[in-house]
């Protein structure tokens, strides 16, 4: 009989040396984070400075320009063609230079009253030929923003989908949101409207017409029925001959009824003239 044998209980503990060194002593790896900045999209005028305006101060958030005189620098790269003219007008070394390029910038490409004419233009705003659902959505809210910035998100809400509906260039879909839309949210109805405007701008399967040559039992029908073809048109030459041949037999007899009709009438002149005399 084998004796039993007494196991000890043997628990693993955490490693917390590395050779002869503790963890913490160990040499680790540097952390090294690269903060590529962002560049600022240039402006020329020719789009609304509102909105390069927006545009340029997020880019000056995240790439941490936090004084003035920073950002009036890159502002000033920024800005190119007609746009870049009103540096002229500008101070380089004048404390609030970043501001007067702003000013400068609002004076020459902002309107006289941008809060009235905002509104007069989100009013009569409607789509455009060249313009897709989400581009007219967006314009929407760039005047809506500017007309009334202080408006609530019922107000939004109202004004967005009442202006959107009616200013859309596409009847069947204005009619479409108008009945099935009516109770929605303008989130709702514009995701309503581009799914409409995705259906009916989906491209038409063209049809494509393919020239095959006839099976063999085919061709063999049409060589038999060559013959049929041949009798066909034997008889259509022969009625074209038959016609021919009465159109001539009609002009034959109606020149010897003319023929007849002068040769009676010369008598008759004759005996006139020899009674006349």
């Amino acid at each position: 009989m084998i004796p039993p044998v007494c196991v000890p209980n043997v628990t693993s503990s955490p490693v917390t040396t590395v050779g002869s060194l503790p963890l913490s002593l160990v040499p680790t790896q540097p952390v090294i984070v690269v903060n590529t900045p962002q560049i600022v999209r240039a402006y020329n005028g020719s789009t609304s400075w509102t909105s390069f305006r927006d545009q340029f101060k997020r880019v000056a958030t995240v790439n941490r320009w936090e004084d003035d005189t920073t950002r009036a620098q890159h502002l000033m790269l920024a800005l190119e063609g007609t746009a870049a003219e009103v540096l002229k007008e500008i101070n380089d070394t004048s404390p609030t230079v970043y501001q007067d390029i702003w000013k400068a910038l609002s004076r020459r490409f902002g309107e006289v009253d941008e809060v009235r004419e905002s509104m007069r233009k989100f009013e009569n705003r409607k789509q455009l030929e060249s313009e897709t659902v989400v581009e007219y959505e967006q314009a929407l809210r760039n005047l809506y923003r500017l007309a009334w910035p202080k408006a609530t998100p019922e107000q939004k809400d109202m004004a967005f989908k009442t202006r959107f509906e009616e200013g859309l260039n596409n009847s069947d879909m204005q009619q479409y949101l108008r009945l099935h839309a009516m109770s929605d949210t303008f989130e709702n109805t514009e995701q309503k409207a581009r799914r409409c405007a995705a259906s009916i701008e989906a491209p038409k399967t063209k049809r494509s017409v393919r020239i095959t040559t006839p099976p063999f039992h085919e061709s063999v029908q049409i060589i038999s029925d060559d013959n049929f073809l041949i009798q066909r048109m034997d008889r259509i030459e022969n009625m074209v001959r038959s016609l021919q041949v009465k159109a001539n037999n009609i002009d034959t007899t109606s020149s010897d009824t003319e023929l007849k009709y002068v040769t009676s009438r010369e008598p008759r002149k004759q005996s006139q003239a020899s009674r006349a005399k």
